[in-house]
């Protein structure tokens, strides 16, 4: 609060799109947040689309959001904070970040390239612009008469391949 100049902070809006999950979320994170900090969240919510393009505008104060990996890289999710990202939607903006992940895309030793993520993640972490909650996660049976189901890292399934014994 001393840091932004506030003597008092003001209620804090929590947005996000319309979903029973999300919505029990926000209402446990609004709890905690009055519980242990003594700060009031106002909770609103508002259909995808308005959502998204209200997020991708930088016009919500304090929002919900989510992240899927397509691959199994740590960049996979690192350059979504780079400086006009166009999936940064917390308006981060740090050089030595962006430095950090411009000399991973040009370093040739895997070792030293996960040395700079790692780096960089670091900071990311340390500046904190966004609060990690939990991840997707999804249960799935199989029988042991199906075969060939490709499961990937980071998890999809695919079936195209599968045969039935």
């Amino acid at each position: 609060m001393a840091e932004e100049g506030y003597d008092e902070l003001p209620t804090v809006t929590l947005s996000y799109n319309t979903s029973d999950e999300h919505s029990i979320v926000a209402q446990a994170i609004q709890e905690m947040l009055v519980e242990n900090l003594g700060v009031d969240i106002a909770l609103e919510n508002s259909e995808w689309a308005v959502f998204m393009e209200a997020q991708q505008g930088l016009e919500l104060q304090y929002s919900r959001s989510s992240f899927l990996g397509g691959y199994n890289d740590p960049i996979n999710f690192l350059t979504n904070f780079t400086t006009d990202n166009p999936m940064n939607r917390t308006d981060f903006s740090n050089e030595e970040f962006d430095s950090l992940i411009d000399a991973s895309y040009e370093e040739e030793d895997a070792n030293t390239r996960f040395d700079l993520l790692l780096e960089a993640e670091a900071l990311l972490m340390e500046e904190a612009p966004f609060v990690p909650l939990y991840f997707y996660n999804h249960t799935f049976l199989y029988k042991p008469e199906v075969n060939d189901v490709v499961r990937h890292p980071v998890g999809f399934v695919e079936l195209k391949y599968a045969s039935l014994d």
